[in-house]
């Protein structure tokens, strides 16, 4: 629990070692969700928290800007429109170029993007929520991200291993 963002540092290791070209390498993040001791988990989108989120992983992946930032959860202490204004503050501020959301339902991603805009205008980029063969409850944000262009990234595409599980 106390080793947040260990991850990326090892993603800023990799693109060290990386020789290639990396002008089509897309550096992505989270934020949102907190951990504390003995593995509590928690959710803060406040501004200072989600800017402090987002200064600490610039600092670890070593990049001067986030190329996909994604809000992992909604925070049931804010209104979404709250939390989708200090993404796009944190965006406006450049420290991210993309914007991404995660575990929403259509009427926030509806509602992102009419305060954020479309990937065309520089807006909402992606969505990441679950979807696989055995959870299909966000259908309606799949066809909406089909829709505006919007990348849509389903997380445990698989089912977490539980396709063959008649009790999942």
């Amino acid at each position: 629990w106390d080793a947040m963002g260990h991850n990326e540092r090892a993603v800023a290791d990799a693109l060290a070692a990386y020789q290639g070209d990396r002008s089509g390498v897309v550096v992505a993040t989270k934020a949102g969700i907190t951990r504390g001791e003995g593995e509590t988990w928690g959710r803060d989108s406040h501004e200072d928290a989600l800017r402090r989120a987002c200064e600490d992983s610039l600092a670890q992946l070593g990049v001067e800007v986030i190329d996909l930032y994604q809000h992992h959860r909604t925070d049931p202490t804010m209104t979404f429109a709250e939390q989708m204004a200090v993404m796009g503050r944190l965006k406006a501020d450049g420290l991210i170029l993309r914007i991404g959301l995660s575990n929403i339902d259509r009427v926030e991603l509806d509602l992102a993007v009419e305060m954020l805009g479309a990937p065309s205008e520089g807006g909402v980029v992606s969505v990441q929520n679950e979807y696989s063969p055995r959870y299909r409850r966000d259908a309606d944000v799949l066809d909406r991200c089909t829709e505006l262009g919007i990348a849509f990234l389903p997380w445990s595409p698989l089912g977490g291993g539980r396709l063959g599980d008649p009790a999942a």
